[in-house]
């Protein structure tokens, strides 16, 4: 009589499909680098009612008074339908005079603490689709970011405004910069807005009348919550092209201004397709399993997984399904010395839907735990 005593035994089975180029892909999908990009023309129309956010101090040179590098809060529930930007939605964020918005409840940078009054505590930067931010912010959305500030001229003051026209479920939230100057120019004065669209979350930066005797660069698209996910433009405004680096840039300057009517137009992407969970494996320890895989973002779940008996068919059920948020599920009360098959489905809802079931089964077999075989 032979006795074959298993203490404790663990064995674990890595089964599934191996993903060469696994590494970037499980860093998620750079989202606003996907957003398509046209280009047109309209009359510009000058927003004249809502609410100002700023007004230039007449009389003051380049300062937090003349809304020189300052940023301004829009407070949650500002926009008043929920926007979706790079995979999360917003009703909030902040305006920098120096031509940007960020998304999100963090401001997009704090260099020092300014005078209370018409600045916040925030300074903004000149090139905010580059820049790697102090702060985890959401987004950048650039219609003209650079080193601007507001006229300071009486009669004339450089403003910044939002107002949201039109009714739902097509309402257009629309930042205004009004009357705004290029950092030392002696004349001339820029004239633009953002606009956020319901429904479709399309975005538009839409120019007026565009001045100025000094010369600069200028950023102008979209950013992610790191400068690797980006969407900008470059060469010349009237057919500008696709930025292949995140420091291209416009030009603006006497001769190299966007003409009044110009449309810059950025909508999402179609919705990635639910992906398929992978890498299907167990950790066994008796008659139990600690199931786990894995999946690529976006889609981070969550995650109905199915067991049966080895070979069969997820499609007619199993021995027993499990909903689960994260990547990880127990199944326990299995029989002994037994081979299983599982298969995980991702839930991702919405527009993306469920993904099909895991392309190959995840397979383990059950031990006999701290006891003996005679």
């Amino acid at each position: 009589m032979k006795k074959y005593l298993l203490r404790g035994r663990v064995r674990r089975v890595a089964l599934g499909l191996l993903v060469a180029c696994l590494g970037a892909a499980l860093n998620g999908y750079a989202q606003v680098a996907r957003y398509g990009f046209t280009q047109s023309t309209r009359p510009y129309v000058p927003l004249t009612g809502g609410t100002v956010l700023a007004t230039a101090v007449a009389g003051t040179p380049p300062g937090y008074a003349s809304l020189s590098g300052t940023v301004h809060p829009l407070a949650n529930g500002t926009i008043p339908f929920s926007f979706a930007f790079n995979g999360g939605t917003y009703t909030g964020g902040f305006v920098a005079s120096g031509g940007y918005l960020t998304l999100g409840p963090v401001p997009p940078f704090q260099r020092f603490t300014r005078p209370v009054g018409l600045s916040s505590s925030y300074y903004d930067v000149d090139h905010p689709l580059s820049t790697a931010f102090g702060n985890d912010f959401e987004g950048v959305i650039a219609a003209l970011a650079g080193d601007t500030w507001g006229n300071p001229v009486a009669g004339s003051l450089g403003e910044i405004r939002y107002q949201t026209l039109g009714v739902a479920p097509n309402r257009v939230f629309v930042v205004q910069w009004a009357r705004m100057r290029v950092y030392g120019s002696g004349s001339g004065l820029l004239n633009y807005q953002v606009r956020l669209y319901e429904t479709s979350n399309n975005i538009e930066f839409a120019y007026g009348s565009c001045q100025t005797d000094q010369a600069i660069t200028v950023q102008v698209g979209l950013r992610g919550s790191t400068p690797n996910d980006f969407t900008n433009r470059t060469s010349i405004w009237a057919a500008s092209t696709a930025g292949a680096l995140n420091t291209d840039a416009l030009p603006v300057g006497p001769t190299a201004v966007p003409a009044s009517g110009l449309v810059y137009a950025f909508t999402p992407p179609a919705p990635l397709p639910c992906a398929v969970p992978f890498s299907l494996s167990a950790a066994v320890a008796g008659t139990q399993a600690r199931l786990s895989w894995r999946a690529l973002a976006p889609n981070p779940g969550p995650y109905t997984l199915v067991y049966g008996p080895a070979g069969f068919d997820p499609a007619l059920g199993g021995l027993g399904t499990q909903t689960v948020a994260g990547t990880t599920a127990t199944v326990t009360g299995l029989t002994p010395t037994t081979n299983y098959d599982f298969y995980v489905t991702q839930l991702c809802g919405g527009a993306a839907g469920t993904s099909p079931p895991s392309n190959l089964p995840g397979r383990f077999r059950t031990t006999i735990l701290n006891d003996e075989v005679v």
